[in-house]
């Protein structure tokens, strides 16, 4: 018998070994639905309006067409690259359109011929209304900008399009010198000119090298060829770092340590070490925040970046560089909507999906060529070279759940529906976005938080501590005032603010929390460890209206420390108790 029941759990074991992991998963924070559109194309990425630019490109990476495409499946935009246009092999990510509002501009160059200066050609850049007529070009506003007719002004290749929503342009308007000029698509005019370079066949010399605007921000640097000893020549950097739209230096970079930088945004920049080949970040103080040990990363986008270990696979982090999704991809696109885009290597492709902040799958790694980060509840996505929209439901029910919020809160943990009701009630927030951190003990002033919250809900005067803090006190001092104000403390811990909270403490600050009549006597209980400090009325207030219990064996532990976790019941049993009396008063 005792042999048949062991062969019976051994082949059960067997069985759920061969369940694949995902089927004990998380539920997912979305759903979707997929839109399918009849629009052909092998690439797809999502505009900053909600549009998509996608591509179409033959086998051999060479472009055939590009275009922009509604959320509702319209195609508003189509080009098709003409003989003299730049060579299609040098073709990268940065030749899709971009959008500023209502207008989008195309980074492809338009080819207008060559021309007389040492740029050898000429080209142009176009701006157009999301139903796809030309509103301009960059030239045109260029040349009004310098009162020259637009024939004299000669244009490179080369456009950056930033977060901000400028595009930054390199025009000749005078046959010698090169500038870099910041547009505003919205009003059409050149906000900022800066001068980069004298288009001359001469070794050495002054230049400007200027980017995009991002996060108010623009990365550059001001440099000198120099001849060396040797007869080579070698760049000097006079001043590098971040400039603002007025050409103002802002933060410097140590170009001794770093080698290339790159644009702000959700007040990081990434950062390549001196040897350029590794990656990090650093904040709007010019600090490495992030080390450099990454082999590639991105820009943030609303607080996430995605980044590549040594061994090649890929992960997100967050702006303090905490791993937030998993480093088990071996691609990513980037974040939007609550969803990071992830990728696998397949045999002949290359597919790629979502999963929520959870690392949960909501759209699967199975079909999709290529996706795009999602934007007011849609991504683009291929599908057999075709463009579908992906249609999101977020689960509000889940979204809420505080596991689903909070990454070290199990499912099944025992104070879940205890911090669930608090959290629902903004009486507890977390140590972070993602974390509650259960275990950690509670100081004097983090309960000094909870209490000045619960009496002003009890008394419902919605009292605002944001606007009665004063600048230059310390984060738990309006809630101390209030707390003192109300008769719920007194000076007794004013020297040990952060000191940890006893369970006696704790017993003192919520016994004096709400008012006598919400304290019903619910149970008869006795303590075998009672404290001869003062704390013992406290103590059997709260424990015979059932809001704090003991720790077995008829004891208290009043000298014992508060969690997070433990904090979390007695608050719901607090919020509890107004309720009751609330409803009891009606």
């Amino acid at each position: 018998m005792n042999k048949r029941i062991l062969t019976i759990c051994l082949a059960l074991a067997l069985c759920l070994s061969l369940i694949p992991v995902t089927a004990f998963a998380a539920v997912p924070l979305y759903t979707y639905q997929e839109i399918k559109t009849g629009v052909s194309a092998t690439d797809i990425s999502m505009l900053d309006n909600g549009y998509g630019s996608f591509k179409t490109k033959a086998d051999d990476g060479e472009l055939i067409s590009k275009g922009v495409i509604s959320p509702s499946g319209k195609v508003v935009l189509t080009r098709t690259p003409g003989e003299n246009d730049p060579r299609y092999n040098m073709i990268d990510v940065s030749t899709n359109y971009a959008s500023a509002g209502s207008v989008i501009a195309d980074l492809l160059p338009v080819y207008d011929g060559p021309a007389d200066t040492m740029m050898g050609e000429d080209f142009d850049f176009n701006l157009y209304s999301t139903d796809g007529k030309l509103i301009t070009s960059a030239k045109k506003i260029i040349a009004a900008y310098e009162k020259m007719s637009e024939d004299d002004i000669v244009c490179s290749m080369t456009a950056y399009f930033g977060s901000d929503g400028y595009l930054t342009v390199f025009g000749n308007p005078d046959g010698y010198n090169v500038y870099a000029y910041i547009i505003d698509p919205q009003t059409q005019k050149v906000v900022f000119k800066q001068w980069s370079y004298e288009d001359t066949p001469r070794m050495g010399g002054e230049s400007w090298n200027i980017t995009s605007v991002n996060d108010g921000l623009i990365a550059y640097n001001h440099g000198e060829s120099k001849e060396s000893d040797a007869g080579y020549y070698g760049y000097e950097y006079i001043a590098a770092g971040w400039m603002d739209i007025n050409g103002k230096h802002k933060i410097s970079i140590n170009t001794d340590k770093y080698s290339n930088w790159w644009n702000f945004s959700s007040d990081r920049a990434m950062v390549s070490n001196v040897t350029g080949l590794w990656y990090g970040y650093v904040d709007k103080t010019g600090k490495e925040v992030i080390p450099c040990k990454y082999s590639d990363g991105s820009m943030f986008k609303d607080g996430y970046a995605y980044v590549k270990e040594e061994d090649g696979r890929v992960g997100y982090i967050d702006t303090a560089g905490k791993t937030i999704i998993p480093f088990n991809y071996e691609y990513a696109f980037g974040y939007g909507d609550g969803l990071f885009t992830v990728g696998h290597a397949g045999q002949y492709d290359n597919y790629y999906g979502m999963v929520d902040i959870n690392n949960t799958e909501v759209v699967p790694t199975v079909g999709y060529t290529d996706i795009s980060v999602a934007k007011n509840g849609i991504a683009y996505a291929i599908k057999d070279d075709e463009i579908v929209i992906l249609k999101f439901t977020k689960d509000e029910a889940a979204a809420k759940d505080v596991s689903n919020i909070f990454k070290d809160v199990p499912s099944n943990a025992w104070y879940k529906k205890y911090l669930q009701n608090a959290y629902d009630s903004k009486i507890i927030t977390g140590t972070s976005a993602t974390t509650y951190t259960p275990t950690a003990n509670l100081n004097h002033g983090q309960i000094m938080v909870m209490a000045a919250n619960l009496h002003s809900r009890m008394k419902g005067d919605n009292y605002d501590f944001q606007a009665n803090k004063k600048a230059g006190d310390p984060w738990y001092k309006v809630f101390q005032d209030y707390c003192k104000a109300e008769g719920i403390i007194d000076e007794r811990f004013d020297e040990g603010i952060t000191a940890n909270v006893t369970r006696a403490e704790r017993a003192f600050y919520f016994a004096r929390t709400l008012d006598d009549s919400y304290y019903k006597d619910k149970q008869t209980i006795t303590f075998t460890d009672m404290p001869e400090n003062g704390y013992d009325e406290y103590i059997m207030k709260l424990a015979k209206a059932d809001i704090v219990g003991g720790k077995g064996e008829g004891k208290y532990d009043p000298s014992g420390l508060i969690t997070r976790a433990e904090a979390a019941v007695f608050i719901s049993n607090i919020l509890d108790a107004i309720a009751e009396n609330s409803t009891a008063g009606r």
